[in-house]
């Protein structure tokens, strides 16, 4: 990483699925930090945290989350085709992130927020892109 801030690691696997995968998710918290954003006062950031992890899953991750309301779902139901919360969503989001993990043979978490080390400000919904060692 160009910050330092994290660990650098290495992903193998078909770039268009792991670029649409993360943009997935991304895109998901720039909703709902938006959302967050219309309902707060003047004083709330809409902020989203990506970074890495090398220490609290099975292997390598990557960090996203962000200040927003968190997730409405359990996280069994949230890769679940056609299962949204958001209006005018298809649902379909998250079924293909849980997917492309698989097929790379690594997971899609959902992580406690409280249980990341990861900056404060971030205290709405987590993801974990967790890859084979």
């Amino acid at each position: 990483l160009i910050s330092k801030e994290n660990e650098d690691f290495s992903i193998k696997g078909p770039s268009n699925l792991l670029l649409s995968a993360v943009s997935n998710i991304i895109d998901n918290a720039i909703y709902w930090v938006g959302v967050k954003k219309e309902t707060e006062n003047e004083k709330y950031k809409a902020a989203i945290y990506i970074g890495s992890d090398l220490k609290s899953f099975s292997g390598p991750a990557i960090i996203i989350a962000d200040n927003g309301n968190g997730f409405n779902l359990e996280p069994d139901e949230l890769i679940q085709p056609f299962r949204t919360t958001r209006p005018g969503g298809m649902g379909l989001g998250l079924y293909f992130v849980n997917i492309v993990m698989e097929m790379l043979g690594g997971k899609l978490v959902f992580p406690d927020i409280e249980d990341l080390d990861i900056p404060k400000p971030y205290n709405g919904a987590a993801v974990a892109l967790v890859f084979p060692k």
